[in-house]
């Protein structure tokens, strides 16, 4: 079967890419990784569902809520004020200060386990460490061969150890099949190379929305 009928037996047409024709650009190099959009408001963001689910089945929120909303202020660290299942709506800003302490914050609330539970807080903390890690690492300004094995190292724990701990509370998915968590094994390739992440995150133009466009506006007529 030839491409044109594949697209007849489907019902579809292709639509030519304006990209294709330019000289010296390759389309499918156009999209990097984004550590706003991938990362905080994106892995971050399915974490902690897991995580709240992980805790109500355990019985552990309370006491995670109290240790989340105790913790205390730092320099550049935003202080989350209420219970993170109290939040509606998340900004990348606050997702960044999430990563930073959803791994203490998790372990201190699993702290003396019941000897049938060990085994699952084993894995359930080392599945978030993983994750929190690998975002930290995939972050570096300057990456090395070692630095690219610790990546390789992080995702592979994170994937070995995720399926079990979080089966049903993954907010109505039956798997872990979606495109962000997908978009994490071309992390490596894409510094191998285009060097490090941070020049192609959003997250400083998101930051400087609010100054740059919505701030004129409101003072606009």
């Amino acid at each position: 079967m030839t491409v044109e009928d594949w697209f007849d037996s489907t019902s579809a047409r292709p639509v030519p890419c304006i990209f294709w024709d330019l000289p010296h650009v390759e389309a499918y190099d156009l999209h990097r990784p984004d550590i706003l959009h991938n990362i905080y408001i994106g892995m971050f963001d399915h974490l902690m569902t897991w995580i709240e689910g992980f805790l109500q089945r355990h019985g552990k929120a309370t006491v995670f809520d109290q240790i989340w909303t105790n913790i205390p202020p730092y320099p550049d660290f935003y202080h989350p004020g209420k219970a993170n299942r109290q939040v509606t709506q998340w900004s990348g800003k606050e997702m960044r200060n999430f990563g930073r302490i959803i791994y203490p914050a998790f372990a201190a609330a699993l702290h003396n386990p019941l000897p049938l539970e060990r085994v699952v807080f084993r894995k359930a903390l080392a599945c978030v460490r993983s994750l929190i890690y690998w975002s930290f690492v995939v972050q570096y300004r300057i990456q090395t061969t070692e630095t690219l094995n610790y990546l390789a190292d992080y995702l592979e724990e994170f994937h070995a150890t995720k399926d079990e701990v979080y089966q049903n509370t993954v907010n109505k998915r039956t798997t872990f099949d979606f495109v962000k968590i997908h978009l994490m094994l071309h992390y490596e390739e894409s510094v191998q190379r285009f060097g490090h992440l941070v020049k192609d995150s959003t997250e400083r133009q998101d930051m400087n929305h609010p100054k740059m466009c919505l701030g004129p506006y409101h003072r606009s007529n």
